[in-house]
């Protein structure tokens, strides 16, 4: 079945050789695994509705290294309000990976509007755009953002630290 697809490509990616063995697996091996994983995929069809394997398939595609492909995989699963927020998430995650900091903010705001999303998820979320908004260059944005948290939780994370850098370098300009 379709939810098998990506359990599939972890044990041909572990054949191939894997990180106890002697030797690391050529790019051309890796190049024939994901080869033939999207081959699977084009011969088998994954339900829009099936959002559970998209988002799988989202994890497996990151764990490659293929970023437009798990962005879109996580799309399609963040239509499902059980994997909406943590989609949005790795959405995010993926963009900021790719230093497209304007997009993972974007989806990281879209993640924030959620109902019932937990206090936990909204402060990792909260740190995610501020971490964004900085490396963007939008200090102010990425300052508001860090102190609002700090005045949460000064323990969290490393945001102490960040208000200290982002209060320095706002002085010095």
């Amino acid at each position: 079945p379709e939810a098998d697809l990506a359990a599939q490509l972890a044990e041909e990616l572990e054949r191939q050789g894997g990180p106890d063995e002697a030797s690391e697996p050529s790019d051309v091996g890796v190049d024939e695994v994901v080869s033939e994983f999207r081959q699977g995929l084009a011969t088998s069809h994954v339900e829009e509705e099936d959002s559970d394997t998209h988002y799988d398939l989202g994890i497996a595609y990151r764990e490659m290294g293929l970023l437009p492909e798990a962005i879109r995989e996580f799309q399609v699963a963040s239509r499902d309000q059980s994997f909406f927020v943590e989609s949005c998430s790795i959405i995010g995650v993926c963009y900021q990976e790719q230093g497209m900091w304007s997009e993972a903010a974007e989806w990281y705001q879209k993640a924030l509007v959620a109902p019932d999303i937990s206090e936990e998820a909204r402060l990792g979320l909260r740190y995610d755009l501020a971490a964004a908004y900085e490396a963007a260059g939008d200090v102010d944005q990425a300052f508001g953002l860090f102190e609002e948290l700090h005045g949460v939780d000064p323990t969290y994370r490393d945001v102490s630290n960040r208000v200290a850098n982002l209060t320095q370098h706002r002085q010095a300009n």
